[in-house]
């Protein structure tokens, strides 16, 4: 009986575990390609911008010169709003890859304690059954 109930115990829970581990997996993926995604989105939000400046570049150098019309002081507000937009997107895009690099590091650690886990239960229900095979009854002598 008891044994029967150890290896029911044993397939729900290896059960259990196989499902988490779906979960966990099926959730990776749809972060990885919720952020491929923003990544791509970020792609492109660059290049249009980066278009929209080269025209504006062109346009500039089309043989505007300064007359005090105020394009000159617009052009060096859009250079500098254009450095503080690069700075803020390198320094978010560090921050990402930061979060990125933890978030896996994290991951990894939590599979590794799971891995020891289940390795300390198998060793365990192994030792359960090598002791119940040989004909040892629990009596409270220690051995």
């Amino acid at each position: 009986k008891d044994e029967e109930q150890r290896r029911k115990d044993k397939e729900a829970r290896e059960k259990k575990e196989a499902e988490e581990e779906e979960q966990r997996r099926a959730a990776k993926e749809e972060r990885e390609k919720r952020e491929a995604e923003e990544e791509e989105q970020r792609r492109k939000d660059k290049e249009a911008r980066d278009k929209q400046e080269a025209e504006e570049e062109a346009k500039k150098k089309s043989g505007c010169i300064p007359c005090g019309c105020g394009a000159s002081k617009d052009e060096e507000q859009r250079r500098k709003d254009k450095e503080a937009r690069e700075k803020k997107e390198a320094e978010e895009e560090e921050q990402r890859r930061a979060a990125k690099e933890e978030r896996e590091k994290r991951e990894a650690e939590e599979e590794e304690q799971r891995r020891k886990d289940k390795e300390a239960r198998d060793k365990q229900e192994a030792e359960e059954e090598a002791k119940k095979k040989s004909g040892c009854i629990p009596c409270g002598c220690g051995a």
